[in-house]
């Protein structure tokens, strides 16, 4: 991008990312001499008056987005006039975009959970090497490294909190942080009231049948009474048979 008045230039790349060491280059118009450069930042100097005509600012950022301009003594018929040009720098996001996704946010103890870092990235610097690490209740788990993916084999009671990861773009010297998640592994409690239900589930049907076995025998035995279980008739005593018509 370039803009100026006519016999001076301000130079600067269009595309700018976050960590891009940015150049300023303010040319005079060929065939005329020209001495020394100024150059300001929202109208503030950054850089006096000297022989220089380019002007380095290291690793950009987004609070980098500014108005540039510089002035440039061009010598004009043996005179020297102090000529300006302006230009814009517009940073973008090397990584506009990082997530923390989880396979799962509820997990039994046992359960294997797999954590994946994905990291979105300009197509303009698609070749941009990163690097991934994790972070558990704010301590790392994992160093740097080029895989994306964090994995619990086996979640237990500790597991549970918020996970975090962290990209690396080393070439630009840049950094970013994902949101957290939060993960909540299932408490012996739970498991043990659940198995605790079953239990006394079981025990009550058990009962229940057996009750009804019991009742069934109860009636089948007063239905189908054994012999030798008969009860003898009472027998009542008729008194003497002369008093018959007595």
């Amino acid at each position: 991008m370039t803009q100026g008045q006519g016999y001076v230039v301000l130079q600067v790349s269009p595309h700018i990312y976050e960590g891009d060491n940015v150049t300023l280059r303010c040319h005079q118009y060929p065939g005329h001499p020209a001495g020394k450069s100024i150059f300001y930042r929202n109208n503030t100097v950054i850089k006096d008056w000297g022989p220089e005509d380019e002007l380095l600012i290291e690793n950009v950022n987004l609070t980098s987005n500014s108005e540039y301009k510089c002035i440039k003594k061009v010598n004009y018929y043996l005179l020297f006039y102090e000529l300006s040009a302006e230009t814009s720098i517009t940073v973008q996001e090397l990584i506009p975009l990082l997530t923390l996704r989880t396979s799962s946010h509820s997990a039994a103890c046992g359960d294997r959970v797999t954590l994946t870092c994905q990291a979105w990235i300009s197509p303009l610097r698609q070749s941009t090497e990163l690097q991934f690490a994790f972070y558990h209740n704010g301590e790392n788990i994992q160093e740097f490294s080029l895989s994306n993916k964090y994995e619990i084999p086996y979640m237990k009671q500790n597991n549970s909190g918020d996970y975090e990861c962290e990209v690396a773009a080393l070439n630009y010297r840049l950094k970013k942080m994902s949101a957290a998640i939060t993960l909540h592994v299932e408490e012996r409690g739970d498991s043990g009231s659940s198995h605790f239900i079953t239990i006394v589930s079981v025990t009550s049907l058990v009962l229940v049948l057996a009750l009804i076995v019991t009742i069934m025998v109860i009636l089948y035995r007063k239905r189908h009474v054994l012999p030798g279980n008969h009860h003898q008739p009472t027998r009542v005593a008729c008194g003497n048979p002369d008093n018959r018509n007595a």
